[in-house]
């Protein structure tokens, strides 16, 4: 997911934490380098650089789960 905001990512129920995977798909979108702190929310990965903000999804085995 993909979306441009012009107000901060919204953390509140989601945790600071390393980004230490990356998405499945490698979208022409994606941010390049991807950040390395972002949001864990549930099983959701949330970067932003700027007004530019992507998540995607972790699925367990896959890994792109956070560590």
């Amino acid at each position: 997911m993909h979306w441009t905001s012009p107000t901060p990512f919204d953390a509140q129920h989601c945790t600071a934490t390393s980004v230490t995977g990356a998405p499945d798909l490698e979208p022409a979108w994606l941010l390049d380098p991807l950040p390395a702190d972002g949001y864990a929310c549930g099983t959701w990965t949330v970067v932003s650089v700027g007004d530019t903000h992507q998540a995607w999804r972790d699925e367990p085995g896959s890994g792109t789960e956070p560590r």
